[in-house]
């Protein structure tokens, strides 16, 4: 093969045997040895595959650090195989197995949940409700006589609150945003390294008969990175 075309057939011993080759191609190519794209029926599931568990604190913020992280180390999503949970990675406790702790997903997503809720109410609530507070200050200075520096200040201070309230809300729908866009292209990338993984294992599996010893240790180096990619990705 020369610049994709072929210029000679049988120019070495076959890895695998015709039939192997021509039976993989069917099935896993995308196009065959003339560079026309191969049309194929769509497959049936033949069972179920997992879902990948998404947490509040997954994903990593827009300079591309962690959602949480310290000097003691980031968290991560762990993905189990029916479950999944945030793990403590920290480098400088043991760098060949740096995770120190762990908790299921679900019990710090229902705490930060109920803690975000709450804080919610009270920023929707300062933002909507202020302007009847406000028109009740205001009519309570004008019965008192027109002045009055204690009820000036309280109307102030609503108005403050009232303005930050509406600044934070309109930065979280602005965050929401890209936050949606950010999670979007984490889950192509983990797709793009699985199918890194998937490719370089069919490709050892297929020559690995062959292969050198540098060779294979290239391969399992090769790995190595993909899923430490992986679980940097997650």
């Amino acid at each position: 093969m020369y610049k994709g075309r072929i210029v000679k057939w049988d120019a070495h011993e076959a890895i695998v045997s015709k039939d192997d080759y021509d039976f993989a191609l069917a099935h896993l190519g995308t196009v065959d040895l003339e560079g026309n794209e191969i049309e194929r029926e769509k497959r049936t599931p033949r069972y179920t595959q997992g879902q990948r568990r998404e947490g509040l604190l997954s994903g990593v913020r827009a300079n591309g650090k962690p959602v949480v992280s310290s000097m003691q180390g980031s968290v991560y999503i762990f993905q189990h195989e029916d479950s999944a949970s945030y793990m403590i990675k920290d480098l400088h406790y043991d760098a060949k197995m740096p995770y120190s702790g762990s908790i299921d997903i679900d019990i710090v997503d229902a705490a930060i949940s109920q803690r975000l809720e709450d804080r919610l109410y009270d920023l929707m609530y300062d933002a909507e409700e202020s302007d009847g507070l406000i028109a009740t200050y205001q009519e309570a200075k004008v019965l008192s006589g027109g002045t009055n520096e204690m009820i000036d200040k309280v109307i102030a201070k609503r108005q403050e609150k009232q303005s930050g309230a509406r600044a934070i809300l309109d930065h979280v729908g602005k965050m929401r945003q890209k936050v949606v866009g950010s999670l979007q292209q984490v889950d192509k990338t983990i797709a793009r390294i699985e199918q890194k993984i998937a490719f370089s294992k069919r490709e050892y599996e297929a020559a690995k008969d062959v292969m050198s010893d540098a060779d294979i240790k290239e391969h399992y180096a090769s790995l190595a990175r993909l899923r430490a990619r992986l679980l940097a990705a997650w």
